[in-house]
């Protein structure tokens, strides 16, 4: 998917909210639900609420230890989670435990600190926007509006830097 399509798909929708809470399977225009914890890899143990992320835009990235592309591109979304520092939440999702994946994760980083909050054991979040391959990425608004559901290769500072600007068009702070 070229850029321009996604970022034109998804300025019609920062204005738009539909509420459907009824399906399992959330689609591009639903609101993720409220209240939903999810158990933390990093930066501790712990849980996190992606629907009270402080008006941040979020990414949810689902991945694998078994999937190289996932792996590989972690230090990357770690590097965009730094430029873009509280404007936006990237959040790196996966039914692994963490035994499975401290390795896994220590080699991508070459052990060094990431700042990306790892959720784990996920079965909530993999259940509401079900999947076949892997990255899988999810873009919610402000507002835990579904923007896009795309490949990690969409996860870049260009279509961060449109959406961010989109969103202060239509009177979003960023």
């Amino acid at each position: 998917m070229k850029m321009i399509p996604l970022i034109t798909l998804l300025i019609p929708l920062l204005s738009y909210s539909q509420i459907n809470l009824t399906d399992s399977n959330l689609k591009v225009g639903d609101t993720i639900p409220p209240g939903i914890s999810s158990t933390l890899f990093h930066p501790s143990d712990g849980e996190i609420n992606i629907s009270s992320l402080d008006k941040k835009l979020v990414i949810l990235d689902f991945w694998a230890a078994w999937c190289s592309p996932c792996v590989a591109a972690l230090p990357k979304l770690d590097s965009i989670q730094r430029e873009f520092e509280g404007h936006i939440q990237i959040i790196p999702i996966t039914y692994q435990r963490a035994t499975d994946i401290r390795a896994i994760v220590a080699k991508a980083f070459k052990n060094r600190e990431t700042i990306l909050p790892m959720v784990i054991e996920d079965n909530t979040y993999r259940h509401l926007f079900p999947h076949r391959s892997l990255p899988h990425t999810v873009w919610l608004d402000r507002e835990g509006r579904v923007l896009a559901i795309t490949d990690g290769s969409e996860i870049n500072g260009e279509n961060i830097r449109l959406l961010l600007k989109a969103g202060m068009r239509k009177g979003g702070q960023s």
